[in-house]
């Protein structure tokens, strides 16, 4: 029956006159080393938007909320493709307006087309999350004192983290927000802990390794950015370090100390109630 309908609407005859063909890939995660979604999903929706909502462009530049342009390039999955992304825009209340924000957005349509819950956590992470960058970096610097005691090693200022001066926090919140948000380079993003849900990531040794060596080449750009240089041995008043080198380079325990680090951020983020979750 198929068949016979296919050559009514002169279906052999179409195909004979093709040339070729282009697989156009949608907005989801195709598979393997599909890395390139995320930018498929950018052209889409400014495309989407350009098309229908001209009045939220200033100029060429798009007038949206971080959280929202965050949670429609990195949703895991949309239900039905390109049409879930149209049909979330289309459902939205943009008329009239400047731009983009959360109150336009179709809370109570979300799940027709993702999943409602994981859409707005995304959309209010950041939101969120500014409470509990402070309580992390303030983890992460104890654990490395912590690291240091135990290792037996010296260590000039054991200071308590209201006791550092201004600078060196700001140090520490860099380095915590650095390490968070290079996660999308494995494959990773963070959500506030959905309810009744838990979803602990162990990363593996390839992942471990690329945070790693980014961890090392943010140290590297901030101590170079402060006056730093390499030198034989470390002296501070010098400002000479061993250490500024490429990864590949590092002596065992410097690359340790660095995946000891990243290794702790899924429990960091667990404990200030938050959890992993995959981009693909």
């Amino acid at each position: 029956m198929a068949q016979e309908k296919f050559k009514k609407v002169k279906g052999p005859d179409f195909l004979s006159r093709l040339r070729g063909y282009i697989n156009i890939l949608g907005p989801n995660w195709a598979g393997g080393i599909d890395s390139s979604y995320i930018f498929r999903r950018g052209i889409f929706l400014r495309s989407i938007l350009e098309m229908k909502n001209k009045n939220i462009f200033n100029g060429n530049k798009l007038q949206i909320d971080h959280g929202i342009l965050r949670a429609f390039l990195r949703i895991p999955h949309y239900k039905h493709g390109v049409r879930s992304m149209e049909a979330i825009i289309d459902m939205s209340i943009l008329a009239d307006r400047k731009k983009f924000e959360v109150s336009a957005l179709p809370i109570n349509h979300l799940d027709l087309h993702v999943n409602k819950e994981q859409f707005m956590s995304i959309v209010l992470r950041d939101r969120l999350f500014k409470e509990s960058i402070e309580n992390l970096s303030i983890e992460i610097y104890q654990q490395s004192l912590q690291n240091n005691i135990q290792k037996k090693e010296k260590y000039r200022n054991i200071l308590k983290w209201e006791e550092l001066d201004e600078n060196t926090k700001d140090s520490n919140r860099r380095k915590a927000q650095n390490i968070i948000d290079n996660l999308h380079n494995i494959g990773y993003d963070y959500i506030p802990k959905l309810k009744g849900k838990s979803n602990f990531v162990n990363f593996t040794k390839e992942e471990f390794e690329i945070l790693a060596e980014m961890e090392h080449d943010r140290w590297t750009l901030e101590k170079l950015s402060n006056g730093w240089i390499y030198g034989p041995k470390k002296d501070v008043k010098q400002k000479t370090t061993p250490f500024i080198v490429p990864w590949t380079e590092l002596d065992d325990l410097k690359k340790s100390r660095d995946r000891d680090r990243v290794s702790k951020i899924p429990a960091y983020l667990e404990k200030f109630g938050f959890e992993l979750y995959s981009l693909k």
